[in-house]
């Protein structure tokens, strides 16, 4: 069994009733601002209002806008501040890493230097044996390059 068609009817009169009651109920303060036939201090007051409201959401919008704009500049002043640090870190490396080098070619040079000398005293006691071998005399240098230049004195 369905519902007859004038209980039907009678039933989307009363809501639509209904509904146009509640929007009257509600539009019942502003209704007076929209109308031309209110007085124009009402008028005015929903001007004032609406005024206000526009600056409040422009105040808001511009808010939000510059917050942004602060946050990306922290943001971007981070970012600088850490390239830059990695870059004095990177710096840094590099300059230890050349003291290191250069300590270990010194070093290098002093057990260079040191060989040097043994093989020249080496080679030098070497040459007295030999000498005392001759009847002659004979004069004996030893040059830079480690090569012996020798001259015979009568």
């Amino acid at each position: 069994m369905g519902i007859s068609q004038d209980t039907h009817e009678s039933m989307a009169t009363d809501a639509a009733n209904y509904l146009c009651h509640q929007l009257q109920h509600l539009l019942g303060p502003i209704s007076s601002a929209t109308s031309q036939s209110g007085p124009w201090e009402e008028r005015s007051v929903m001007v004032r209002l609406t005024q206000k409201l526009q600056k409040s959401k422009r105040n808001k919008w511009w808010r939000q806008r510059r917050r942004k704009h602060v946050a990306e500049l922290f943001q971007k002043e981070r970012a600088d501040y850490d390239r830059v640090d990695q870059e004095a870190d990177e710096w840094r490396a590099k300059q230890i890493a050349k003291d290191i080098a250069k300590r270990r070619v010194e070093s290098m040079q002093q057990i260079a230097r040191k060989k040097t000398n043994e093989e020249r005293k080496r080679l030098e006691s070497e040459v007295d044996l030999d000498l005392e071998n001759y009847e002659c005399f004979i004069d004996v240098t030893l040059t830079r390059d480690n090569n012996i230049t020798t001259r015979n004195i009568y």
